[in-house]
């Protein structure tokens, strides 16, 4: 299926199967986190399939959530394998005896795959508007605390049984990794994983808990990728995803590695903070020369301040010492308009780049890149756009008024490689070594 109409991927143990599953009118209902309704079909019952016909399938359920045009809903399937770019190929309406397949193509393998309709196998299946009205009244209402930007997070259990939480932006995939694959670099338990070791690390351990041991046969596995090189965090097991603007209390940490909290149906939320929790396997496993940082990190302090637009506190902190920390320097405001404001009585070579959210009180980051784009010195001055919200019509309107990207605001590490980019630093170093 195309993977821009996936909302998440969800996969259920037994016991989770009962307390997430429920029969609503003889409909299967899937209950997400913040008690949104969302229904269910089987895929084997969409393309006429019968049950017994199925190979050996676990006890695990695995079900794709779907953004469909009248709301969510869900797919059950037999397993989940990869994503995968490929061609498609149209087919005939006489293979298309279901009416819902869209098209056909060649996975990687050689062996024919077959591409959903999702669209159809909403409409035929008559996925009401009523409970999609329900997800609707409730994103609106979540979009609207605080005045923020939603952002999606994952959430996940630790042994401890607590709820915990970490921005989708740094995920790369979610795994089920079979203990028996579990290999030792020394003391470092890793996996071979796309062709390369990936290094497991216990959050549980990480965070100071009671390690759960390995009575299980699998381990639930979040898969970070920095550079070329991937992490393996280990939990309990993963729960759900789902975009929230809650508002982030960073003002009670206990210890490393924890970003701040936020409240969901009157419980704490605790959202991790991933590059600091994985900062000493990083430094081990993936080494920079200390002449090449302190190089790069020269040049960033030399191009000029950046100026950095966000009203949120949580936000603009976050982001403006992680860009200090890899060299820049910073000058972020609470406003657009102060942000504007700072520009008209600027001089020309005092900010190399704008960083701005786009929803703001007073003036929007639109409105703030309409009024730079006016000041003469600041004609071509670039902008980048920190938001939760890249859908394509943003990312368009965004282009209409010369940003040179969109970025999920908790993403530093991708901020940072673009500001890099537009800004040119370190090309002439990699030029030097390439020669």
């Amino acid at each position: 299926m195309p993977r821009d109409s996936i909302e998440r991927i969800l996969v259920l143990n037994p016991d989770r199967q009962c307390e997430e599953i429920s029969q609503l009118q003889g409909q299967k209902v899937l209950r997400s986190l913040d008690d949104t309704l969302i229904p269910l079909i089987e895929l084997r019952d969409v393309l006429k399939i019968d049950h017994c016909e199925a190979e050996t399938i676990s006890e695990d359920l695995s079900i794709v959530v779907i953004r469909g045009s009248s709301g969510q809903f869900g797919l059950i399937v037999d397993g989940i394998h990869d994503t995968e770019e490929t061609v498609i190929k149209p087919m005939s309406n006489y293979l298309n005896r279901s009416g819902f397949l869209l098209a056909a193509t060649f996975q990687g393998s050689g062996q024919p795959g077959l591409i959903l309709d999702l669209e159809n196998i909403e409409k035929s299946f008559k996925i009401s508007g009523e409970v999609s009205d329900h997800n609707k009244a409730i994103d609106m209402q979540l979009s609207c605390v605080e005045g923020a930007d939603a952002s999606e997070f994952l959430f996940f259990e630790l042994n401890n049984g607590k709820k915990y939480s970490l921005p989708l932006c740094f995920v790369y995939r979610l795994e089920n990794i079979d203990r028996r694959d579990i290999e030792f670099s020394g003391e470092l338990p890793v996996v071979r994983y796309r062709d390369s070791l990936m290094a497991l690390i216990s959050l549980d351990e990480k965070m100071g808990f009671d390690s759960p041991g390995a009575d299980s046969e699998s381990s639930r596995v979040i898969v970070i990728k920095h550079g070329e090189r991937y992490f393996g965090l280990e939990v309990e097991d993963i729960l759900d995803v789902k975009r929230s603007s809650a508002k982030i209390d960073d003002s009670v940490r206990d210890r490393v590695g924890i970003l701040g909290n936020f409240i969901i149906n009157d419980e704490v939320i605790v959202i991790l903070d991933v590059w600091e929790l994985l900062s000493e396997e990083i430094e081990r496993l993936a080494p920079k020369k200390d002449s090449g940082k302190s190089s790069i990190e020269t040049m960033r302090s030399k191009i000029g301040t950046i100026l950095y637009a966000e009203d949120v506190d949580f936000y603009r902190d976050y982001v403006r010492k992680g860009l200090e920390k890899s060299g820049f320097n910073v000058i972020a405001v609470e406003s657009g308009k102060k942000a504007l404001e700072r520009a008209q009585f600027s001089d020309a070579d005092e900010y190399s780049l704008l960083l701005t959210d786009i929803r703001m009180p007073d003036l929007d980051g639109y409105g703030l890149a309409e009024g730079i784009r006016k000041i003469e010195r600041f004609h071509s001055l670039p902008i980048i756009a920190l938001t939760a919200h890249t859908d394509e019509t943003e990312i368009k309107k965004g282009e209409d008024f010369g940003f040179s990207g969109y970025i999920e605001k908790l993403n530093v590490e991708s901020v940072i490689e673009r500001i890099d980019e537009i800004l040119e630093i370190g090309r002439d170093k990699a030029q030097s070594v390439s020669a």
